[in-house]
């Protein structure tokens, strides 16, 4: 097989999950196409399992913050 006639590999691109605030769309995986805030809210365990598995998963500080009082909060409502 020549050069020419070799398949061309394809390239890996890493990708890079970081979001900013409440209003972005997860763009892979279960939730797919819903906001981050709305998973925050309905399925924090999710969140978590992001950050724990993919190590370009990132939030930044303030969204982080906001996240960690959203897991509180669930936790205070459950004991009621």
């Amino acid at each position: 097989m020549s050069e020419q006639e070799k398949p061309e590999k394809k390239k890996y691109e890493k990708k890079k999950f970081v979001f900013k605030t409440e209003d972005e769309i997860l763009n892979f995986g279960l939730h797919e196409g819903k906001s981050i805030g709305e998973i925050m809210r309905k399925e924090p365990s999710y969140i978590d399992w992001c950050v724990k598995n993919f190590k370009d998963f990132k939030m930044w500080k303030k969204l982080s913050v906001r996240f960690e009082e959203i897991k509180q909060e669930k936790l205070d409502n459950e004991k009621i």
